[in-house]
């Protein structure tokens, strides 16, 4: 019930067109200011029985103005307050509905059938227009939070209403990928034995590249595909559907980002620091260059902030790197001369064997070590 006759509109409804445009016009701050204005009436229950889908959408593009900010823990705050209501709404159905059944007192039950009929019809409006778009988005703040096995669980139950949607198949992948991989942060074993991605998941990943293989052919499927092949660790067929993207968004700055983005992190994946430098400045020149950016696109855009922090990251592998073959010929060069003093230590008998078998171990302890930190 948006509209009574003869009446003017909310003040819900009008608000929530308000928002959305200044949302479309990337007015952030504005977005999140006329929201905070509104929290007294998105707190009202009883309004929630006809204006719950104007209060939702007035908190998504608020939560996502936040996401656009960077305010991920706000985003959060502001999603979770739209499940919450979700939740008390529902349960709030199911008292509806037991009022009607058992009670014996009719002008009870027809204000409680009154009641339900506004409560789902509203229900409807969410399930058809903003409910998936709710799932989706939270799950993507989660991720972004590290929170990747909740993450995992909204993007399965917008999976179950969108089971072919490329940016939720991807949602999902990569909150698996990255959540394996977070299990392993603090294990000292995988400093030294590099962790890879369960079977059980690469078959998942194997399946929903094939399910992106039966789609019309286009810039988001092939991107979209080199991420999958990504994500099972096949970099070099992941290079290969990346640059076929990259071939179809010559013309389109937007797109170049999210190619350049996966190339640089296969790049840095196969150890080609110097490759890996030279997208993440594609990336930040095309970022600050590209001005016509739309937030709702199946590949999310890389953060500014990030780039320059995994440029300085890179450039630090890239000195590690360098470092890594001065003091290999160094060691090589000690080696060597271990091995020619091995020779004349034995050559003078028995009285250098435990001298040279000393000096065995510790060129040998020195070098597994040097190894494990250069690996």
């Amino acid at each position: 019930m948006e509209k009574t006759k003869n009446s003017k509109p909310h003040i819900l409804i009008s608000r929530e067109q308000e928002v959305r445009n200044l949302f479309r016009s990337k007015k952030y701050i504005e977005v999140i200011t006329v929201v905070k204005k509104l929290q007294r009436m998105i707190d009202l229950t009883f309004l929630d029985y006809s204006y719950f889908n104007n209060k939702v959408v007035c908190l998504i593009y608020q939560g996502l103005s936040y996401v656009e900010l960077g305010f991920y823990k706000e985003a959060y705050f502001v999603f979770n307050q739209i499940s919450e209501k979700f939740a008390k709404l529902k349960q709030d159905k199911i008292t509806l509905k037991n009022i009607i059944r058992y009670t014996i007192d009719k002008y009870q039950a027809k204000m409680a059938k009154e009641a339900l009929d506004m409560l789902e019809e509203q229900f409807l409006l969410f399930y058809h227009s903003n409910y998936v778009n709710f799932l989706s988005n939270f799950a993507y703040i989660c991720y972004k939070l590290e929170d990747y096995e909740t993450a995992i669980i909204y993007y399965k139950k917008a999976l179950y209403k969108r089971s072919k949607d490329i940016q939720l198949n991807l949602g999902i992948a990569q909150a698996q990928y990255y959540a394996h991989r977070k299990h392993f942060k603090f294990n000292l074993l995988n400093k030294i034995f590099y962790n890879h991605t369960p079977s059980d998941i690469k078959v998942q990943y194997k399946k929903t590249i094939e399910m992106f293989f039966r789609m019309e052919t286009s810039f988001d499927t092939l991107l979209a595909i080199g991420k999958m092949y990504y994500f099972c660790e096949e970099y070099s067929t992941s290079l290969i559907f990346v640059q076929k993207a990259l071939e179809l968004a010559k013309d389109q700055p937007n797109a170049r980002i999210h190619a350049y983005d996966w190339l640089s992190r296969i790049a840095f994946k196969t150890k080609h620091y110097e490759v890996a430098a030279e997208y993440y400045h594609q990336i930040i020149s095309e970022l600050i260059n590209c001005s016509d950016y739309t937030p709702e696109v199946i590949h999310p855009k890389p953060n500014l902030y990030k780039m320059l922090e995994y440029l300085t990251q890179n450039k630090e592998q890239i000195r590690k790197h360098d470092v890594h073959y001065i003091n290999k010929s160094i060691w090589g060069g000690i080696i060597a001369a271990v091995i020619l003093e091995s020779f004349e230590i034995y050559s003078n008998g028995q009285e250098g064997i435990l001298f040279l078998t000393l000096m065995v171990m510790i060129v040998f302890i020195v070098s597994l070590c040097y190894i494990n930190i250069y690996k």
